[in-house]
């Protein structure tokens, strides 16, 4: 679980930052972005319910990325698996080769038991780390079933 954090503590420092310094195509676009920073607020507080509505508001109004990853790391935190792994399906569509985003949804279908599906995205990680042990053990979790 130490990695999902780092991984979510690192989120802070990389899109809280961004929204004052990005101009945006429309105003949903901007309104969504700041609904994402309230969220990584209310996350730091450990505030996962109302993280979760501001996520929520920021998919509504602009569908991104970030709203979906965001939206399925939450889910991941409250171990609501499947809509973790439904957030992470519509991230991916979006930007299928972030590693944050192969990782964790690799990390959620191990935990519904979705071996299969969870292997590409491991061996895709290893591609740009093959020395990874975490990541060769993941790996071996998804090809032994769980073992």
């Amino acid at each position: 679980m130490q990695r999902i954090i780092f991984i979510v503590s690192a989120l802070f420092l990389s899109i809280s930052p961004v929204s004052a310094s990005v101009s945006y195509d429309n105003p949903k676009q901007q309104a969504a972005y700041e609904q994402i920073t309230i969220a990584l607020t209310y996350i730091k507080y450990g505030q996962l319910d109302e993280a979760l509505q501001a996520v929520k508001e920021s998919i509504r109004l602009y569908p991104s990325f970030d709203g979906y990853y965001n939206q399925g790391l939450i889910y991941m935190d409250k171990k609501d698996y499947s809509k973790s792994a439904a957030s992470f399906e519509k991230a991916q569509e979006m930007n299928p080769e972030d590693p944050g985003l192969n990782y964790n949804h690799g990390l959620v279908l191990l935990e519904l038991g979705k071996f299969k599906e969870a292997k590409p995205k491991f061996e895709r990680l290893l591609k740009d780390d093959p020395k990874d042990q975490h990541l060769k053990d993941l790996l071996k979790k998804a090809e032994g079933g769980g073992k």
